[in-house]
């Protein structure tokens, strides 16, 4: 996946044709909001009408400030559906360091299938700040260590991220941080890695992704 200067994301081509599994695109409303959609790569009817890409899978939307992002896909009655909110710790004194970073997913079962809830027609951070959900789960970034030897703080993300970065992250649950679901990291210059395993699904790890790529206004 690429970071590129046209806020445009992609996977790394297939061949010098440009071949591409999945992209987002960048758009900015007049309030300063960042919003991507996500598609998947175009179907022969979709060229065939001149569309450039296939159908929308995801979305996600950020706050001005870039500290709280909505992630969103479609439900089975093809409505935007809210999947997942990602906070960051606003820091408006600008102190540096690792971020601090809350992320909200909706509960799923051990086949993947999201768990319907009776509080689904509120959103999630309602649901998450009325507490005891047992429909959600909440997920942090795994805190790194300071290293005085190197004098940084450093994360282990075995041998997967080969480049420091601020928004290098590992998401585990504050109950077992030994079982990572997330990792995003820096590998090259130009190129970011992004592993998952459950309970989280491709469409809103990636979404959680941008949010880390997003530029921030009040975060480290």
């Amino acid at each position: 996946m690429y970071e590129e200067a046209d806020d445009s994301l992609e996977d790394e081509p297939e061949d010098e044709l440009g071949t591409w599994l999945i992209r987002a695109i960048h758009s900015r409303d007049t309030l300063g909001r960042h919003t991507y959609t996500i598609y998947i790569p175009p179907s022969q009817l979709d060229l065939q009408a001149g569309r450039d890409f296939g159908e929308p899978v995801g979305r996600v939307r950020a706050n001005a400030m870039g500290s709280a992002f909505k992630i969103y896909e479609p439900s089975e009655d093809q409505q935007w559906q809210e999947a997942c909110v990602v906070l960051y710790k606003v820091s408006l004194l600008g102190q540096r360091g690792p971020r601090t970073m809350k992320v909200i997913i909706r509960a799923v079962d051990k086949d993947g299938k999201v768990m319907n809830s009776p509080q689904d027609r509120q959103s999630l951070l309602e649901r998450y700040r009325h507490g005891a959900d047992t429909h959600l789960i909440v997920l942090e970034n795994k805190r790194p260590q300071w290293n005085a030897e190197i004098g940084t703080f450093v994360l282990d993300f075995f041998n997967r991220m080969l480049m420091p970065s601020v928004k290098n992250f590992q998401l585990v649950h504050p109950e077992d941080i030994d079982y990572t679901v997330l990792q995003f990291g820096k590998d090259s210059p130009n190129v970011f890695a992004l592993d998952i395993r459950y309970p989280m699904n491709p469409i809103t790890a990636l979404g959680i992704a941008i949010s880390s790529i997003q530029r921030k206004i009040a975060c480290p």
